[in-house]
């Protein structure tokens, strides 16, 4: 007697290969979303970036008029330069310094201003605040120098 038993049922011709497209339209979307992402972020870390290098840019000339300051009198004389370009900005550097107030007869006090720009805007200037810059102030102690 022969068994009366059903044949195996046999897969669903293409059904891997619609999973298998599924798939790639899945992990297609998610690799957009993350090239999406990495655009953004860097468009957000670029000025991160400029404002980094103008902050570095305005310690390196603090730490000179320090230097100057304490190889010499207790004068420093203003100064207005324009430094390197660096990678999508052009900066600007304005010192200036003044002797402080009769609370501190015997310090120096120096006012560092970077400002970044492009090619359009205005120069830098001390009577005009902007919203790309940095300053630095600081007194700096002239005892001992001032009977050179």
């Amino acid at each position: 007697m022969r068994s009366m038993t059903a044949p195996p049922s046999a897969p669903a011709r293409g059904f891997g290969l619609i999973e298998a497209l599924i798939a790639l339209v899945v992990l297609s979307v998610g690799a957009f979303g993350l090239a999406r992402l990495n655009a953004r972020l860097l468009q957000e870390i670029a000025p991160a970036r400029v404002e980094a290098e103008a902050m570095q840019l305005a310690q390196t000339h603090f730490a000179l008029a320090r230097f100057h300051v304490s190889s010499g009198t207790c004068t420093l004389a203003d100064e207005s330069s324009m430094a390197p370009a660096g990678e999508s900005s052009e900066y600007q550097v304005l010192r200036r310094s003044n002797l402080a107030a009769a609370s501190q007869p015997s310090s120096l006090g120096i006012e560092v201003k970077v400002c970044w720009s492009r090619a359009d805007d205005e120069p830098c200037a001390w009577d005009r605040a902007g919203p790309n810059e940095v300053v630095l102030k600081s007194l700096i102690s002239c005892d001992g120098l001032l009977g050179r």
